[in-house]
């Protein structure tokens, strides 16, 4: 298999590429790099050595695209500002799917400026949510291979809150390790809100034997009023049941 090619299965370690002179960009896990401005501007030579056929461009729309006849691009016009806000353009844009797509072609190189704020937050973002974890997890594993990598406040923000958002904390608690599929961040957060509707609520038990019973509160659709009304003679029956 050629260095930087990887089966969709494999786990997220990889064999490092140390950077080279013309080359400034690191494989932070299996098929994706994250580098500076002067990565994208390397010799072709570097990509196909690496077998990357898609490059995400951060916010350096004032540079020409140094490889636009060979390769495939995704331009995001975003300034490395805590008040930028990155995670809706990675929805717009749906940078998921194309860095999922770069990574079956053989690989995909995420650049902005420097290859420390902005373009790992793209990065982080496919990381979270097609391996289910939280934002500190990510970076740990993007920093063992490119230890520079830090966005910034803003963008560390936002990721935070779309692990919340789509609860990635929960998964580490579900036993087996989840299946890789191909869900971007906007069906995650469908799908957590689904996970946590069908669990709002909460049946009343049958009244125990002997001692005290309250029925726990059930959130459902109430009837009308007039079904409501409560009959002189009978004992509500939410009231506190005590046996002596």
């Amino acid at each position: 298999m050629e260095p930087g090619r990887h089966n969709r299965g494999d786990a997220l370690t990889v064999d490092l590429f140390q950077p080279t002179p013309y080359f400034d960009a690191n494989q932070v896990a299996p098929g994706i790099w994250v580098g500076s401005l002067p990565a994208e501007q390397s010799p072709i030579q570097e990509f196909k050595t690496r077998s990357i056929t898609h490059v995400v461009r951060c916010g350096v729309a004032y540079i020409p695209a140094e490889h636009e006849d060979e390769l495939t691009y995704l331009k995001l016009d975003v300034m490395d500002l805590p008040c930028s806000d990155l995670l809706s353009m990675c929805k717009d844009q749906d940078t998921n799917t194309f860095i999922e797509t770069g990574r079956k072609a053989g690989g995909v190189l995420v650049h902005c400026q420097a290859g420390v704020s902005r373009s790992a937050t793209v990065a982080a973002t496919y990381l979270m949510c097609s391996q289910r974890i939280c934002l500190q997890e990510a970076l740990d594993i993007m920093r063992k291979a490119r230890p520079c990598i830090c966005p910034n406040t803003g963008f560390q923000a936002q990721l935070k809150s779309l692990a919340e958002d789509c609860n990635f904390d929960l998964a580490k608690y579900r036993g087996a390790p989840r299946p890789q599929d191909h869900f971007t961040a906007d069906e995650r957060v469908a799908r957590g809100n689904e996970w946590l509707a069908k669990r709002q609520g909460a049946h009343a038990p049958e009244p125990p034997s002997a001692g005290i019973w309250k029925p726990k509160k059930i959130n459902s659709v109430m009837p009308p009023a007039d079904v409501l009304a409560p009959d002189p003679d009978e004992q509500p029956a939410c009231s506190v049941l005590i046996k002596t």
